[in-house]
This record gives structure tokens, sequence and C-alpha cells, in this order.
């Protein structure tokens, strides 16, 4: 962690976010697994921001994330850990920046079609794309403003070929959080009203196959003595299915290994790759 004259020596202002947010954890496992959710929502939303709005009237020219990772063990402030352990800042990140992607704006209740690659062919809905922009194609305002609890908001960005480019998946609450500008200092903006994700803990367990080689679900892999084996380099993770949706997951360059598979409303299996 930070020095004990760092305004981030502690996790209190992170902390407060998670239990008025998601509630109070249950134990150092449903802690964890919050926090990484957590992480992984906020860390997509800054590369999305960016993204989203490339080629506005007033456009985001650039990020700069602190930071990459940390010379020491920390809780906060990385892609990946001091283990090489890529967690929900890092998975965030990777769907935040994908070449070609759909994007939810939480603000506007708009969803942004982005395209990063130099080809201009294909069609995407009912709309075109161009290459290094942005088009805002749909407003969700509506349809979500009846919302009552946790929704979860999935996008698919397909090709002419049915292939999927791009899979995002939002869990949305009935409000924002609502930040006070006011108050804002130079590393922290206060929160004068969460939002409530608290639902999600009265999820119904839910069941799984697993194929290896063709995996699904939330992802560790681990030593037989459960140690993690860093890096663990997934081309997706913290993934949420829908009932009967399949998902092929890929990881290269591992011998005799076993994947473990958590979640939220599942339980804890651990498979062989073979």
């Amino acid at each position: 962690m930070s020095t004990n004259v760092s305004s981030s020596y502690d996790r209190k202002i992170y902390n407060d976010t998670l239990w008025k947010r998601h509630g109070a954890p249950s134990s150092l496992d449903d802690y964890l697994f919050k926090a990484q959710i957590m992480d992984y929502e906020a860390t997509r939303a800054q590369f999305e921001a960016v993204s989203s709005f490339w080629n506005t009237e007033w456009p985001a020219t650039g990020l700069i994330y602190w930071r990459l990772n940390n010379a020491l063990p920390s809780l906060h402030w990385n892609l990946f850990d001091y283990s090489l352990h890529p967690a929900g800042t890092y998975y965030g990140a990777k769907v935040g920046a994908r070449k070609e992607h759909l994007a939810y704006d939480y603000l506007k209740k708009g969803v942004y079609l982005i395209n990063h690659t130099i080809d201009q062919n294909g069609s995407r809905k009912a709309v075109t794309t161009e290459p290094n922009t942005n088009k805002h194609i749909i407003d969700l305002s509506k349809p979500l403003k009846s919302i009552n609890e946790v929704t979860f908001l999935r996008l698919t960005l397909q090709d002419g070929k049915q292939a999927t480019l791009s899979r995002n998946v939002y869990w949305l609450a009935k409000t924002i959080d609502t930040l006070d500008w006011d108050s804002s200092g130079w590393f922290y903006t206060p929160v004068t009203e969460y939002a409530d994700f608290t639902s999600l803990n009265k999820l119904q367990t839910a069941n799984i196959s697993v194929s290896c080689g063709t995996s699904k679900g939330g992802f560790n892999l681990v030593t037989s003595e459960g140690a993690d084996v860093p890096p663990v380099m997934w081309s997706d993770n913290y993934v949420t299915l829908w009932p009967h949706e399949k998902l092929e997951v890929h990881l290269e360059g591992m011998g005799d290994a076993a994947v473990e598979i958590s979640g939220k409303n599942i339980g804890k299996t651990v498979f062989p790759l073979q």
C-alpha cells in the first residue's frame, strides 16, 4: 500500500464504496471477488470513455492510466499485480481497448460503435462503420428508465459472417453514482449517492458445463498446491453467461495444469487441462 503520508494509505475510500454498492463482504473471498468486479467495471469505463469520444466536437485525445503494475505487493493501482497476476483491471482494460467494440454510456444511456481498424468494410446492424471513428448508434434511455433492479446489458458486435468481434456485458443499477463535484479534490471526488448492486448477492446458484480446451466461466490457473501460475493470460475473463449460452476462451503455452472456475453464483470447481 502507500506510505502513511499518502491519501491512499489505507482502503477506506475504496472500501466505503464497495460496502455501499455491493454490500458487506461475507468473507475474504467475497471481498476479493467484489473488488475485482468493481475494478473491472471502473477500468473498462476509463478506456471506453476515450474511444467513445475519439472524434467528437471536443475529442478525448488520449489516456494516462496510473499505473501498469507495482514494484511491491499492493491492492490498487495496477493492471497486473506484483506477482504478475492479471485480474479485474487487466481484463477491464482489455475489453475497453478492443479495436472493434460496442460501449455503453452510463450517463447518457447510449451505445457507441467503436472502430480503431483501417478496414472500411462491413455492416453493423443498420449502421456502416468507418476507420478510426466512434458513432452513437442506440439510445437506451427509454427502455432502461423502467428498471427497478440490477439489469444485465449484453452488447454483441458481429461481422458480415456472423463472427463475434466484441461481446460486452454491463450490470446496471436503477441509478448511477452521484458525484459531489463541488467537493472534488486532486485525487478524489466524493460520492453522495451510490449505485445499488446488493441484489447481486441474491442471485440463484447456476450450473455450468466445461469442455477443456473450450472453457467457460471465471478462471484462475493454479498449481496442485493452490498457488497461482503467473502470468496467466486468457483471451477473456470475468465473463457473464446468459442461460444456455456458450463462450470460448483461449489459453496458450501451458503444459499439465488445471483450470479453477468460480463466480458470483457458481461453485468453485477444478478441471484438468488435457
